[in-house]
């Protein structure tokens, strides 16, 4: 059987984060060490009364089918969470819908609201699901430039004129994941009304809340005056609460855009393990100063990486928030591209990192190359899941390399 036959799963481009596990793995298995910055999978533990949660409540013999969107008890608790955080009151009938973890709901929602002849605008580079949703429903990706200093909002307004397609929505991610960019003070509102104008859906990735590096908490697009009428916000868990093994993540907004995740949920899954409700609204509730510590844990290790790779001669700006760096490669080296960089930081200094290109390549859209659209290919990501300790040493690994004629 042609594999190329498998229309979906051929248009979709390679997984950024795939085939360096592979080479990972057999590095590993030869013995060789390896400073794994290649996945944003958090390295410690979650708070301890977050595993006795999930503990006592797989003793209570919770293990028949689990609803689809979720039990009451966690919908009110994500509630809480709003209410506390950001002052938005939430129905948590309609308006609040668990997920097992934010990128299948973000999916869903693509997939649930676009199709053939529609278009969105997404940020480019881009974490890969808001890239490969639009795809998957058969709508144009319209990206928009995204990166330190540039105007996110103002480079949405003008890409909305060039959509070929018939514009339904607009894609956006604060702090940004892969390039660690916090919102601008505005920038929400200012995407908001480009949304109005042009009567567009609003989905907003909050994923990194509680990771933004100049703020206690990242702003809220659900905060603004009227954003409940086209906008819909996603968090997770994963990297606030070091609990991205357990899957949670919440759809939360208009109640249109819920209710139709929901509708596409309900065909497709039965909801999480009942024992791992109980733990996320253990964290949501009483986990309070927990994500706190980790904003500063993230901080001081992309300080430290920041300040190594400089001494190995190669210069990445401080990200805004998220626990990623976004380094770009060497000039002299450049040339390579991101894909046959990473490989040869790994095959020289053992250092595993994400290529830039695997969150969209050099202006990639509908009709090939965009101008004004640099993707990520002269990139790298760094995740900070490596302590201090590690992180330097990789860094007098890299400067060795280097120095020896990469």
């Amino acid at each position: 059987m042609d594999p190329s036959s498998f229309r979906r799963a051929s248009e979709l481009p390679p997984y950024v984060f795939a085939e360096m596990a592979a080479r990972k793995a057999e590095a590993l298995a030869r013995g060789r060490t390896v400073y794994d910055f290649s996945l944003g999978n958090p390295d410690g533990d979650p708070p301890p009364r977050v595993v006795r949660a999930l503990e006592a409540a797989e003793r209570s013999g919770a293990f028949r089918y689990p609803a689809s969107n979720g039990s009451r008890e966690l919908r009110e608790a994500a509630a809480r969470w709003y209410r506390r955080s950001y002052g938005v009151e939430l129905d948590p009938e309609s308006e609040v819908l668990p997920l097992l973890g934010s990128k299948e709901g973000i999916g869903h929602l693509l997939l649930a609201s676009l199709g053939p002849g529609d278009a969105v605008l997404v940020p480019s580079p881009s974490y890969p699901i808001h890239l490969a949703g639009g795809r998957m429903a058969g709508a144009e990706v319209v990206p928009v430039a995204i990166g330190p200093g540039e105007p996110f909002a103002e480079n949405a307004r003008r890409a909305a004129g060039e959509a070929r397609g018939r514009l339904r929505g607009l894609v956006a991610c604060f702090p940004h994941n892969p390039t660690g960019v916090a919102a601008p003070d505005g920038e929400l509102e200012r995407l908001l009304a480009l949304a109005d104008e042009r009567d567009l859906f609003f989905l907003h990735d909050l994923a990194y809340a509680d990771l933004d590096f100049g703020r206690e908490r990242a702003p809220s697009a659900l905060a603004l005056a009227g954003a409940r009428a086209r906008t819909v916000e996603f968090f997770s868990l994963s990297k606030s609460y070091n609990m991205a093994g357990f899957r949670v993540g919440f759809c939360c907004g208009n109640r249109d855009l819920v209710a139709a995740v929901a509708r596409l949920k309900s065909y497709l899954d039965y909801g999480m393990f009942s024992p791992v409700q109980a733990a996320a609204i253990e964290a949501l509730d009483r986990c309070g100063d927990f994500p706190g510590r980790l904003r500063e844990l993230y901080r001081e290790r992309a300080r430290a990486l920041i300040e190594g790779l400089r001494e190995a001669g190669w210069e990445a700006p401080m990200p805004g928030g998220t626990m990623f760096v976004w380094a770009p490669i060497p000039a002299r080296l450049r040339r390579l591209g991101s894909w046959a960089f990473s490989r040869a930081l790994f095959d020289g200094a053992g250092v595993a990192v994400s290529a830039g290109a695997g969150f969209g390549a050099p202006g990639e859209g509908p009709g090939g190359v965009v101008p004004g659209v640099a993707g990520g290919d002269g990139f790298v990501r760094f995740a900070l899941v490596e302590d201090e300790a590690r992180t330097r040493e990789a860094c007098r690994a890299i400067g060795r390399w280097l120095k020896d004629g990469a």
